[in-house]
């Protein structure tokens, strides 16, 4: 994880992006520049913004390699930045938010999680309903998100937490299901998308008392486009 601290605050909304720079990485790294999702939201202006990095090659690894395994220890450099980029879905017009993430593409979905836990605390969203189902191949990003995702979910206190609900599948491992972090189950092996796309479709897991407001529409958010589930509850 890179964290950045700015020297005046910035307004950015959930997954927008920035184009990055930062010369002192390497030799060549002055005429590199990389677009990272902000995985940090805030509902003012953020004074740090925190991104989630895959290392692969040229800039993403540099980082990696002059980087700290080591929590307590930073490693400052100068960063120069563009942005932000891109458009901010309005999540919070949907009733239900079925979020699927695969590996490192769970950092376009934390701004949005934490942006629907706070509408739903603040009455600003009309969402009842979020399910993250984040895919996996192996277990060692999701320990390295372990920290990032506990840290979305501070927030998210009001009713026990009824509206959110954390699904990990990681495919190389097996076993029966298990707690993970303070909101997560682990399962193994491979997710049903469809089944769980026609038990959310139920709304069987929002409360009776919320029937009352109508049934409203669902949003699935992942790699493919936004699919926006109009009239699905209807019979």
């Amino acid at each position: 994880m890179v964290r950045m601290t700015m020297s005046r605050p910035l307004g950015i909304e959930a997954g927008q992006y920035i184009n990055l720079w930062i010369p002192s990485v390497s030799f060549w790294s002055f005429l590199q520049s990389h677009p990272f999702v902000v995985t940090s939201w805030d509902d003012g202006k953020q004074d740090t913004l925190e991104l989630f990095i895959q290392p692969r090659r040229g800039l993403t690894r540099e980082l990696f390699s002059h980087g700290t395994l080591d929590k307590s220890v930073s490693v400052p450099r100068l960063a120069l930045f563009s942005g932000p980029h891109g458009i901010s879905v309005p999540v919070g017009e949907y009733e239900t938010v079925l979020m699927v993430a695969t590996g490192f593409g769970i950092a376009a979905q934390l701004p949005y999680l934490r942006k629907l836990i706070h509408g739903y605390n603040t009455c600003k969203a009309r969402t009842s309903r979020v399910h993250l189902v984040w895919l996996l191949q192996t277990f060692d990003i999701g320990l390295a998100a372990e920290s990032l995702l506990n840290s979305a979910l501070v927030d998210d206190t009001l009713d026990d937490g009824y509206i959110l609900c954390i699904s990990i599948y990681v495919e190389s491992i097996t076993g029966k299901e298990v707690p993970f972090g303070k909101r997560a189950t682990l399962y193994t092996g491979t997710a049903n998308l469809a089944e769980i796309l026609q038990v959310e479709l139920t709304r069987k897991h929002i409360r009776r008392v919320q029937e009352t407001q109508g049934r409203g529409k669902m949003l699935v958010m992942g790699k493919t486009p936004y699919i926006t589930v109009d009239n699905a509850y209807k019979t």
